[in-house]
């Protein structure tokens, strides 16, 4: 039969509009189906090689979507037909599900402080971050919020004038009232809004949701000092007002580096 002269040295050789008519000529053909599961049917989008549908019941290859992810995808050229995607999916191809391709894919390059991302590409997976946190699934958010707030993903800046990379929760988020609050005071990390893509309301709430916060930090220690160090990324964190189980204690402000910024902001 025709088919099994299908291997994937002749497919490779198919120019892609030749794949699509194949794809098209074979969603008209049921009864087939059961027969091109160990073909090497599917075009693969970054070098075009071939690949079946899928091996020991996972998927190899995925529909294009509208955000580009590090899965396998099928060429959307071989797939620009409703017959062509019509036939994939009855293949049981799907599209990528966005928050697992930014847990596998995308932050383990952000595991620990030592990151080096271009800003094109920090851009890049800060835009399928946000579109993951889109989710409409309480599991898939919830996983995506977890892995995010153990992530050193933010460019963040020291107010004492270095640069980094933090978790969300290590920051504030740079509302002009912090920013001038904590002007030079080192050890106050303020997430780095000279970045397009780190500013807005969609990032800001996915930055919140992972702990980021846009006000001063509560202890109950009655004691000035920092959060602690985590072994992987987290940067020593900012001054908390201290606390008592009755009252908020704010003799701190009264030190002579705070009194201006008191009657600036009033806070006493």
């Amino acid at each position: 039969m025709i088919l099994y002269n299908l291997d994937e040295e002749f497919l490779k050789a198919q120019s892609d509009e030749w794949i699509l008519n194949l794809y098209e000529f074979l969603n008209g053909q049921s009864a087939l189906r059961d027969r091109l599961e160990d073909l090497a049917l599917i075009r693969l989008l970054k070098d075009g090689t071939h690949v079946t549908a899928r091996s020991n019941d996972q998927p190899l290859a995925f529909l294009p979507g509208p955000i580009e992810t590090a899965f396998p995808t099928v060429r959307a050229a071989v797939c620009a037909s409703d017959e062509a995607m019509k036939f994939l999916q009855s293949l049981g191809l799907t599209e990528p599900d966005l928050v697992d391709d930014v847990v596998r894919n995308v932050l383990p390059k952000y595991g620990t402080e030592s990151v080096d991302v271009a800003d094109a590409d920090y851009e890049a997976d800060i835009s399928r971050i946000l579109s993951a946190f889109g989710t409409d699934s309480e599991i898939q958010h919830e996983k995506l919020v977890k892995a995010l707030g153990n992530s050193c993903f933010i460019k963040a800046v020291d107010c004492g004038g270095a640069k980094i990379w933090a978790k969300p929760g290590d920051g504030y988020l740079a509302t002009e009232r912090l920013k001038n609050l904590f002007s030079s005071v080192s050890g106050v990390l303020l997430v780095d809004d000279s970045y397009a893509c780190l500013k807005g309301e969609d990032i800001r709430e996915m930055l919140e949701a992972c702990g980021a916060i846009p006000y001063l930090r509560l202890r109950s220690d009655y004691s000035l000092s920092r959060a602690p160090r985590s072994p992987e990324c987290s940067y020593p964190m900012s001054p908390y007002i201290r606390t008592t189980k009755s009252k908020t204690s704010t003799d701190w402000i009264n030190r002579p580096e705070w009194r201006w910024r008191r009657k600036r902001f009033s806070l006493s």
